[in-house]
């Protein structure tokens, strides 16, 4: 029997690391970027194509590389940053696998220009596909620039899955924004199609935030500050009661290095607990500065993920600054009671499992022509099984009034964001804004929508340079359910209709609740060409949290609610109501 073991060509190992490294053309702009940080740039400029699929150049001012340095940076763990296996538990740089560029050299066409300071000349090579094209001496400035163009041209089934330029656009202002963010001092260029979306010069940590996010961000930002012997963490919280709309921003940096870490974000969200308005989520800019013995940063091969030793530990500072700092906020200190305590109170980090008590009613698809609904008495399924129509045709002759109106449920407010209802011995706790947005998403799936008016005075929603990427998919989508919607000079959204609602609704939060929910949605809001506007309208025109209903209107959506085809979850896929029966009842008590 022959051996069967072979090893791979340079070329076609390159490919299967890239797989790793290089997802998309955003993983490409991260690698650049970090690359050009290493090198002590000053000065950063980042030239994208087509979202990056169809090219992608980073210029910067950095130390450059010699002639010999320059080919050895395209060969497979070729790194300047590791020499022995001790500086693994030193890492402070950002590249250091000397996997990055030898990777995007296997999938695309990269040309490499550059200097360093000391030399006469600097050097020129292209690559195509890991196979060295041309090399030579060429007179440049000193520094490097990398041009990558043609991603993934040799791997068609990957080029295939690249989505379209919008989406990849937003993936690289991702990968833009945390570098600038991990980095204020130095000064950052981004260019798509040769108009400029970002020019950012040199600033403080805080003027970089408002730089990228606008100035109605800066009355908002509270310092923090926690200096201990583990860890030393600072940089800004969002203080959301001073903002005039809504603002969900989260980003970690440990060491200057972006990373993703639900863990430490439960302890955030757990010191903002009771703080802060439903559906509204923390919004912070933290920095780790932690020992690099103490952290692990080479478990994922993009690096965001780090492993901390002593994270239980940083868990519970983390949470008692943060609680700290929101206690200070003259916007918050009403909500948080800090007065005479002498220590923060700390709450527990989260444990591996827990287990609800409650009854788990998420998967309740339901029919309520076919009598199937769960929440209807034996009566109520006798007439409605028995009508012989379709549920749509039921729906348009109004065939449910009947069942509407054949009882009547009392209900109880609880601080003008959620009621109780009480049904065949079941006590229901109900989320007006996500109940409502149910109803009124279904009706707009049968085409139910309302006729918008002309308004006298246009809405307008000033955008950030980062929301205005393919921000044209969600005015076209807009307009094609009626909505007469703008772009201005600059960019920013002008609305002039807008659906009636009862009570009226201010045009101008319409269009900012609009926007804020279509675009958290990213790449899911293109699964089809209506369906996310119209989620994002029902949530838009939806009763609002901390709105009065009358008992006719509570009891009305009540109603409406167990109608709907999944009444027990929002568009969003979460919970409308909690239900409680006797025996959960009896249970809690006893």
């Amino acid at each position: 029997m022959s051996d069967v073991i072979n090893l791979l060509p340079d070329s076609i190992a390159n490919q299967i690391a890239a797989g790793e490294v290089v997802q998309r053309p955003a993983s490409v702009v991260k690698e650049l970027l970090e690359n050009s940080i290493d090198a002590h740039s000053s000065h950063i400029r980042l030239l994208v194509f087509e979202g990056g699929k169809n090219g992608i150049q980073v210029i910067d001012n950095g130390i450059g590389m010699s002639p010999l340095d320059a080919n050895l940076c395209f060969e497979r763990h070729a790194t300047s940053k590791i020499r022995q296996a001790a500086d693994l538990e030193t890492i402070v740089t950002m590249g250091f696998r000397g996997e990055a560029l030898a990777s995007i050299a296997a999938v695309a066409e990269v040309t490499l220009i550059t200097k360093r300071g000391e030399d006469e000349f600097g050097t020129k090579i292209s690559i195509s596909g890991s196979r060295v094209i041309e090399k030579s001496p060429v007179a440049c400035a000193t520094g490097a620039n990398f041009s990558v163009r043609n991603i993934f041209f040799n791997v068609p089934a990957r080029r295939r899955f690249l989505k379209s330029t919008a989406v990849e656009m937003r993936h690289v202002v991702n990968e833009f924004l945390r570098v600038a963010l991990a980095n204020p001092d130095v000064e950052m260029m981004l260019f798509h199609q040769q108009s400029t979306v970002y020019k950012l010069p040199s600033a403080s940590l805080q003027q970089r935030i408002i730089q990228l996010y606008g100035k109605d961000l800066a009355p908002a930002l509270l310092p923090i500050d926690i200096d201990s012997e583990t860890i030393s963490i600072h940089g800004f919280l969002i203080d959301p009661l001073r903002l005039k709309k809504r603002f969900s921003e989260q980003f970690l940096f440990v060491n200057n290095r972006y990373m993703r870490s639900p863990y430490f974000n439960k302890a955030i969200t757990s010191a903002y607990e009771r703080l802060l308005p439903p559906e509204v989520l923390p919004s912070f800019f933290l920095y780790f500065t932690i020992d690099p013995k103490n952290i692990d940063v080479n478990i994922h091969p993009t690096k965001t993920e780090v492993k901390f030793q002593n994270e239980q530990i940083i868990w519970e500072i983390l949470f008692a600054g943060v609680r700290k700092t929101l206690g200070r906020s003259s916007g918050l200190v009403n909500n948080i009671n800090i007065q005479g305590e002498t220590t923060i109170r700390v709450a527990s980090p989260p444990p591996t499992t827990t287990t609800s008590q409650l009854r788990d009613t998420t998967n309740s698809k339901t029919n309520v022509i076919q009598g199937t609904n769960p929440f209807l008495t034996s009566r109520e399924r006798q007439v409605l099984t028995t009508s012989p129509v379709q549920v749509e045709e039921a729906r348009k002759e109004d065939a449910l009034l009947n069942y509407t109106s054949l009882r009547s449920y009392s209900t109880l407010p609880i601080a003008n964001s959620y009621f109780l209802a009480n049904l065949d011995d079941e006590l229901r706790i109900v989320d007006q804004h996500r109940a409502h947005a149910r109803v009124l998403y279904e009706r707009y799936m049968q085409d139910h929508l309302p006729t918008p008016q002309t308004l006298l005075v246009p809405a307008r929603l000033t955008l950030i340079p980062s929301q205005k990427v393919g921000i044209e998919t969600f005015v076209e989508k807009l307009l094609a359910l009626g909505v007469d919607i703008t772009l201005d000079a600059e960019r920013n959204l002008v609305l002039k209709s807008h659906f009636p609602t009862v009570p009226p609704q201010d045009p101008s939060r319409f269009l900012e609740k609009l926007f804020q929910e279509y675009s958290e949605k990213g790449d899911a809001t293109l699964d089809s060409v209506t369906d996310a506007p119209r989620r994002a309208m029902a949530f838009a025109l939806a009763y609002r949290y901390n709105e009065p209903l009358t008992a006719a209107q509570r009891e009305g959506l009540f109603r409406e609610l167990l109608t709907c085809s999944e009444p027990m979850l929002d568009p969003k896929r979460r919970p409308t109501m909690r239900v409680f029966s006797l025996a959960d009842i009896e249970r809690l008590l006893k």
